[in-house]
């Protein structure tokens, strides 16, 4: 009887690690594959026994990052390697530490420059902080702030420089009388300023000479016959005394004159005149021919 020398061959199992990037693809399990997973192959080995392939797929994910960027007007960004000045999207790509694709997105902004422009009034003498100091005439200002997006804001004021008035004026008054000037009652001569105010708000300073006219007062003697009257105190008067009139003079102001009236008395003369009968005599204004007591 002759032998037999039988050999079992084995069969090969192999595993393989494979990596791709999003996009990238590897055949496997028959099909090119293009997410993670454990993928088989059945071959036949050159013993004509089964060779089994595990693979086992990772793909990695892609790396995307969007990066929003602003700046303020006039100034520029480096993206990409360029100095970059008006808004716009930019793509960066780069490679992973994973060997894959790793996409930088930057949305760039340039902030709009504000400006504005005022109008501001003072009164002469007055200031205005404007251009980083106190400014006192007239003219445009322009003061750099910044926005609350911290950028240049610009602002232009057009600066009025209202003036102040000064006027003066002469009054006068009688003694006794008084002028409400400087805030009090005056009553004595002198030099007096009033600020006032203007329709800009602004001083109106008003000097007033004031001169103070005197009273005049006289006194006077008159005298009259007994039976005869004066106009005297807005009144006939027939009766001794003094009487007081109120005039004006040229000025405006009272003058007081003070009269002491005397009445004098009429004596009377008897004269007695004889005629004879069928004469007359020339009495009073007139020939009288008969008896008789005239006046």
């Amino acid at each position: 009887m002759g032998s037999v020398n039988v050999t079992v061959n084995s069969n090969y199992y192999n595993i393989i690690n494979i990596s791709l990037c999003t996009g990238d693809s590897v055949l496997a399990g028959g099909a090119y594959q293009l997410a993670s997973g454990t993928f088989y192959d059945s071959l036949s080995s050159m013993t004509g026994c089964d060779s089994v392939t595990e693979t086992v797929l990772t793909v990695s994910s892609q790396i995307t990052v969007n990066l929003p960027l602003s700046v303020c007007y006039g100034d520029s960004a480096l993206i990409n390697g360029n100095y970059e000045l008006a808004n716009g999207t930019f793509y960066d790509t780069a490679t992973s530490i994973l060997g894959c694709d790793s996409i930088t997105i930057t949305n760039f902004t340039v902030d709009s420059l504000i400006t504005n422009s005022i109008t501001a009034s003072i009164c002469q003498g007055d200031s205005m902080m404007l251009d980083g100091s106190y400014q006192t005439v007239a003219g445009s200002y322009v003061d750099t702030l910044l926005s609350a997006n911290g950028c240049d804001s610009i602002l232009t004021t057009t600066l009025n420089v209202s003036p102040v008035f000064t006027n003066n004026l002469t009054a006068s008054i009688c003694q006794g009388d008084s002028m409400m000037l400087g805030g009090a009652y005056q009553t004595t001569a002198g030099d007096y300023v009033d600020t006032l105010s203007t329709t800009l708000g602004c001083d109106s300073i008003v000097t007033t000479t004031l001169t103070v006219n005197p009273v005049v007062t006289n006194s006077v003697t008159a005298s009259i016959c007994q039976g005869d009257s004066m106009m005297l105190d807005g009144a006939y008067q027939t009766t001794a005394g003094s009487y007081v009139d109120t005039l004006s003079t040229t000025l405006g102001c009272d003058s007081i004159l003070t009269t002491t009236l005397t009445v004098n008395e009429v004596n009377y003369l008897a004269d007695t005149i004889t005629v004879c009968y069928g004469d007359s005599s020339f009495i009073a204004g007139a020939y009288r021919t008969n008896s008789g007591s005239l006046y």
